[in-house]
């Protein structure tokens, strides 16, 4: 008995296929907060960052003396007695560079502005997937008003055809037109499956966005509440482009071209000649191993500047010079042609604006008419004073226009997600 009931187990766990795996049901902040969470391509650069702040500290270092310790041992003889010496010398030196100050400053500097890029592309990687996610996520829920739109219109003709089927039956209507709508039943079915394959790929794209996983791997199962088409009021569309000088990716560009300015000071200091301060203390003890006095020992303190200069080097350090300017030019170049980039993107955004607002409003009214025509016209045919094919005409006309008017929607409310991002206001927003 107690065999049987764990086999019953067993099977009911593995045909529960929810059993052994996390369920998820994601709402537009939850499926957002999944992917910051889980997505391998963020957690890379959060790895990143920490990686500046270390070099950071690093630098920061560099300002303070540099303390060493030596030792030697090993046969030592002078001449002209040439004394056979065991010699064990142990040296401490403390050194504290000084004109070289003006390098480690810019070290400094570089280490400080990376940690500030780094630090912008995690908040720009940050942006970057919330509008991944917020894009993907509208694309599914636009999938799913589709789908309910084709079910809207299925339901429709499903209710005409027996509402034709009982007239036909009641001698009102002949067979020809039962026909005709069970052929639109029949085709308004293949819309819906279509419909529904649709929100089963855009809800596979958008788990693939939250997860940066392979879809095959995953052992989580997701359930997201789709948005219904947002209400935008007219009046808020924005009229004024997003300042792209207030984004983070332009103020990292900004310390991307400082970075490589100082890269081309760094290269002219290292003409310069080193200056440090140098003290040490040094112990010396000798054992005579023939012809010397058994044992001597001394010590030595020592306290000076130090002048380090590599005049002449063929040239490598002026070639260094010259490269840094070059990629000083090149990194100004490619900032320029990015920023070229981001702004042609947010020009044709601006663009667009004004297109999907005169189209959703006239999609508005469309939808009013037509809704008030198809009533019309399908109260007419049950009177027998309209065709088929007009009642035909009209639901399509009018599940063209739902349709259409629902995309529209969508279409500006992911429009309004890129304006936030370039805005800046896109992770607040979500959350």
């Amino acid at each position: 008995m107690f065999v049987l009931i764990v086999h019953l187990l067993l099977l009911t766990i593995f045909a529960n296929p929810a059993w052994g795996s996390d369920s998820h049901t994601l709402d537009l902040p939850g499926a957002v907060s999944h992917a910051l969470n889980q997505v391998p391509a963020l957690a890379s650069v959060k790895k990143q960052k920490e990686i500046s702040e270390i070099t950071l500290k690093s630098a920061q270092l560099s300002f303070f003396p540099k303390l060493g310790l030596s030792a030697w041992s090993g046969l030592n003889t002078t001449q002209p007695q040439w004394p056979i010496l065991w010699n064990n010398s142990l040296a401490l030196t403390l050194q504290q560079p000084i004109l070289s100050h003006s390098i480690n400053g810019i070290g400094y500097d570089v280490a400080h502005t990376k940690d500030a890029i780094a630090q912008f592309d995690l908040v720009i990687e940050r942006d970057r997937l919330c509008m991944k996610v917020a894009k993907d996520f509208y694309a599914y829920s636009a999938a799913v008003e589709q789908l309910d739109i084709k079910k809207q219109k299925f339901d429709v003709l499903l209710q005409q055809l027996n509402v034709v089927t009982r007239r036909f039956r009641q001698g009102f209507k002949t067979q020809r037109d039962v026909l005709r709508f069970d052929a639109q039943v029949q085709q308004a079915q293949i819309q819906q499956a279509t419909a529904k394959n649709r929100v089963l790929q855009t809800k596979e794209i958008l788990i693939t966005t939250i997860t940066g996983a392979n879809r095959q791997q995953l052992t989580e199962s997701f359930t997201f509440v789709p948005i219904k088409p947002p209400s935008i009021a007219i009046d808020a569309i924005p009229k004024d482009e997003p300042r792209i000088d207030n984004h983070p990716l332009f103020k990292k560009l900004q310390l991307e071209q400082k970075i490589a300015s100082l890269d081309v000071d760094l290269s002219r200091r290292q003409l310069w000649p080193e200056l440090s301060a140098t003290a040490s203390a040094t112990g010396n003890a000798n054992f005579g191993l023939v012809k010397a006095p058994l044992f001597e020992h001394s010590s030595i303190f020592m306290i000076g500047l130090s002048l380090q200069y590599e005049f002449f080097d063929f040239g490598k350090r002026r070639r260094d010079i010259s490269i840094a300017a070059k990629n000083h030019a090149i990194k100004a170049n490619s900032i320029q042609t990015q920023l070229s980039s981001e702004t042609a993107t947010i020009a044709q955004m601006m663009v667009s604006f004004p297109l999907l607002k005169d189209s959703l409003s006239l999609n508005k009214k469309l939808l009013a008419l037509e809704e008030d025509n198809f009533k019309r016209i399908q109260n007419d045919y049950l009177q027998g004073k309209a065709q088929y094919l007009e009642v035909i005409s009209a639901l399509n006309n009018l599940s063209d226009v739902k349709s259409s008017l629902s995309s529209l929607m969508f279409d500006l409310e992911t429009q309004l997600i890129t304006y936030r991002y370039y805005q800046g206001t896109l992770y607040e927003w979500i959350f």
